[in-house]
C-alpha cells in the first residue's frame, strides 16, 4: 500500500508541474504595474461622494508616511500625465491610468484606453446627451527601499509597494477635490489605524466617532492574516495501520509568526 502512495504522490507532482508549465507568463508591461494578489496586507477605502471613492493599499502600515501629502502626489501625477491630454480627452471611454515612482524618482505611466461596449443617452427636456456609466481607475504606485530584519535570517536589502486607487466618474474629478480633504482623511487614519473599529449594517468596518466615509472590509483595514497571532487547533485523523481502519484526534495550539517574506508555525500538539 505504501507503494501506491508514493506512486500517487509522484502522479500529482508531475501533474501539478505540467499545469505551471502551461500557465502564461505575465508580460513585462504586467510585471512592472500589476502587484500579484495577496501582496498588501492592509486595505482602506474613502468615500470621496458622488460615488467617487479612493483606496489606500499597503504592505506595511509605516508607508502612510510616505501618501500623508496626497495633494502632492496628486500635483505630481497630473504634471506627468500633462502631454497625455489628447489620449484622455474623450470623456465617454473608460480609462485605467498606472503611475509608478520609484525611490529615485523615475517614473512609468501605462494609459488603458476602453471605448464604450455601447451606447447610451440621458434624456431631459428634450434635449439628448451621451451618458459614459462606467468609471475611470487612476494607479499611484510607489517603491520603498529598505532593510529586511527577521528573526533567524540576516539583514538584507528589499523593496515593498504601496498602491492609491481612485475610482472616479472622470479623471478631471480628482482636481475638483479641495486642498487638504485627502490629506487630512489619511491622517485620521494614521492617528486611529490602532483604534476602536465598529462593524455596521452595511457589513463594512468604521473607526469609531470618525463617521462612515472612511471604512474597511475587515477591522483595522486588514487583510488576512495579521502578522503575528495564536491559534487554536483541533483536528480528526484517519488511518490505515495493517488493513485496520485506525481514527483518532488531536487538541493543540500554534504560535504563526507571519511577515511579507516568511510564515513560521510553530505548535503542541497532544494526539491519544
Amino acid at each position: 500500500m505504501k507503494k501506491n502512495v508514493v506512486l500517487m504522490m509522484l502522479s500529482l507532482s508531475i501533474t501539478a508541474t505540467s499545469i505551471a508549465q502551461d500557465q502564461p507568463q505575465a508580460s513585462k508591461t504586467e510585471q512592472t504595474f500589476n502587484i500579484s494578489a495577496g501582496y498588501f496586507k492592509r486595505d482602506f477605502s474613502f468615500d470621496l461622494g458622488n460615488g467617487n471613492r479612493m483606496q489606500i493599499q499597503l504592505s506595511d502600515i509605516a508607508d502612510l508616511d510616505k501618501i500623508i501629502n496626497m495633494d502632492s502626489l496628486l500635483h505630481d501625477f497630473f504634471v506627468a500625465i500633462a502631454t497625455l491630454e489628447d489620449t484622455l480627452s474623450d470623456e465617454l471611454t473608460s480609462k485605467r491610468i498606472d503611475y509608478l515612482a520609484d525611490s529615485a524618482g523615475r517614473k512609468k505611466i501605462r494609459v488603458q484606453v476602453y471605448p464604450q461596449k455601447s451606447l447610451s443617452y440621458f434624456l431631459q427636456q428634450g434635449n439628448l446627451a451621451a451618458l459614459k456609466l462606467e468609471q475611470d481607475t487612476i494607479n499611484i504606485i510607489g517603491l520603498v527601499s529598505y532593510t529586511a530584519k527577521y528573526t533567524l535570517r540576516k539583514a538584507f536589502a528589499a523593496t515593498r509597494y504601496y498602491q492609491v486607487s481612485f475610482f472616479i466618474n472622470q479623471v478631471s474629478d480628482l482636481k475638483k477635490i479641495p486642498a487638504n480633504t485627502l490629506n487630512n482623511k489619511i491622517s485620521a487614519i494614521q492617528d486611529k489605524k490602532d483604534g476602536k473599529w465598529t462593524k455596521t449594517k452595511d457589513g463594512r468596518w468604521h473607526i469609531n466617532s470618525m463617521g462612515q466615509d472612511i471604512y474597511s472590509k475587515e477591522q483595522g483595514g486588514y487583510i488576512g492574516s495579521r502578522g503575528d497571532y495564536l491559534e487554536m487547533r483541533i483536528s480528526v485523523n484517519a488511518q490505515n495501520y495493517k488493513n485496520y481502519f485506525v481514527p483518532s484526534f488531536s487538541l493543540g495550539a500554534a504560535v504563526i509568526l507571519s511577515n511579507g517574506f516568511f510564515k513560521r508555525d510553530i505548535g503542541l500538539f497532544w494526539e491519544p
